[in-house]
This record gives C-alpha cells, sequence and structure tokens, in this order.
C-alpha cells in the first residue's frame, strides 16, 4: 500500500508532462515506473524525446534515456543520453551532452539545466 501512495503522488508530480509512451510498467520491488518505446514529454514550451523513461518514485525524479535523448524549444536544443528531471523542473543533461541555447552551444559530459517557462 505504501508503494501505491508514492507511486500516485509521483505520478501527480509528473502525469501532467508526459505525451505518450507505448508501453508503462510497475516496478514494485524497485519502486519506479518505466515508459517504454517513443517517449514524448512536454515542460511548457519544451519537448523531450527519449527511447524509454523511468519515474524513480524516491529520489523523485525522471530519468529519460536515449540514442541520444532530445530536448527542443523555441530557444534552445539539446542533446544527452540521459535526461534527469526533477519536481522542480531542474534537468541534468548527462553522456556526450550538448546545449544551444540561441547559437551559445555547450558540449559537456555533464550540463545543469533549469527549465523556464517562457523559452
Amino acid at each position: 500500500m505504501y508503494l501505491y501512495k508514492r507511486c500516485k503522488l509521483c505520478i501527480k508530480q509528473f502525469s501532467k508532462y508526459f505525451n505518450s509512451a507505448n508501453e508503462i510498467t510497475l516496478n514494485e520491488i524497485e519502486g519506479n515506473l518505466a515508459f517504454l518505446d517513443d517517449i514524448k514529454i512536454s515542460f511548457g514550451n519544451y519537448l523531450i524525446s527519449g527511447d524509454k523513461a523511468t519515474l524513480i518514485l524516491d529520489e523523485e525524479s525522471l530519468k529519460i534515456y536515449g540514442n541520444p535523448a532530445t530536448i527542443k524549444s523555441e530557444k534552445i536544443e539539446g542533446k544527452a543520453e540521459t535526461f534527469i528531471i526533477f519536481p522542480n523542473e531542474a534537468m541534468k543533461m548527462i553522456g556526450n551532452a550538448e546545449l544551444n541555447n540561441q547559437g551559445n552551444v555547450i558540449n559537456a559530459n555533464l550540463i545543469t539545466y533549469q527549465i523556464l517557462s517562457n523559452e
């Protein structure tokens, strides 16, 4: 019952962002939800795409994986092997990460970015 309540709370925090996933699986042992196949997630004007995502209940984070996973808005484009998004809309881009903000390009193994509603 505890896991169900935690899962319900986490889903409530993150569900507003999911546009699509072909399969969703609850792993009660590990305490997470897995979203598989053609993931599309929206944050305001941002669209994040990836191959799979995991909603980690204990960490209250959403991890998106891809080859690469991508993020796009009117002002930015980026890619990384993994994105980690937190409830405060802070985001980490991990592994061969690249962020292009209106022509200013950053390449690194780890980029930390705050998602802004006006971008």
